[in-house]
């Protein structure tokens, strides 16, 4: 997790801390003063009612991006000699999607917990009575939405540039960003957490999903193992 931490660019975590903050005080500004109905809207699991709720869950995909594509490209470029390293092209590919799911993980706990301490100081929060099991829900269903766009990412790199990746992913999170005012969708990427059933409906199409992107990913890594040897 580490080594995962330290690709990540110091700017990046400039970035990530002011858009962090900039999301926070327009989000307090429209008037939303639960702490997890914030973090479920700013991933897409409430209605984004507005552009600029838009703008900022599209800011956030990119972001995402923004801290994982260091990592990933590095070891998509370098994966014969990764692979020696590793001792398979198997094993590489799990330290590839580790790492990633390490960052993914680090993202989501820096956004919520600096959340959390600012509302500690301006709002109503309480650090002690924030962590619940409902806390835990979400977040872990957020965690799978952010997962299935990490794995998305990984996908379409190794496929394409990653100016062609952004370009994709961009139009990917406009489209969600969008849908995100249907709520009663049997299925639906985002995180929304409605009646439990469709609620359950919803988190086993996404695993669904995570699982045939995994697969997508280790056979793109072998047809490009195989292209290599064959040149």
């Amino acid at each position: 997790m580490i080594e995962a931490l330290k690709s990540v660019r110091p700017m990046a975590y400039v970035i990530l801390l002011g858009s962090i903050l900039i999301s926070y005080v327009f989000l307090k500004a429209s008037g939303m003063n639960d702490l997890l109905t914030m973090v479920q809207t700013i991933f897409g699991g409430k209605p984004l009612s507005s552009p600029m709720l838009q703008g900022l869950f599209v800011m956030l995909i990119f972001l995402l991006q923004y801290v994982c594509i260091d990592y990933i490209v590095f070891y998509i470029d370098n994966s014969d000699t990764l692979s020696i390293r590793y001792g398979s092209k198997n094993n590489w590919l799990k330290a590839l999607l580790k790492g990633t799911s390490a960052l993914l993980f680090a993202f989501l706990l820096l956004f919520y917990f600096v959340w959390l301490f600012l509302d500690s100081i301006w709002g109503d929060s309480k650090i002690t009575q924030s962590m619940n099991l409902d806390t835990v829900g979400v977040l872990a269903r957020i965690y799978l939405f952010c997962l299935i766009v990490v794995f998305a990412q990984v996908y379409l790199l190794l496929r394409r540039s990653k100016a062609g990746t952004f370009m994709i992913m961009g139009g990917i999170s406009v489209l969600l960003a969008m849908t995100s005012l249907y709520q009663n969708f049997a299925f639906h990427i985002l995180p929304q957490m409605n009646h439990p059933t469709m609620t359950l409906m919803n988190v086993i199409g996404n695993l669904t999903l995570a699982l045939v992107l995994l697969i997508m990913i280790q056979r793109k890594s072998t047809k490009k193992e195989l292209s290599f040897h064959e040149d």
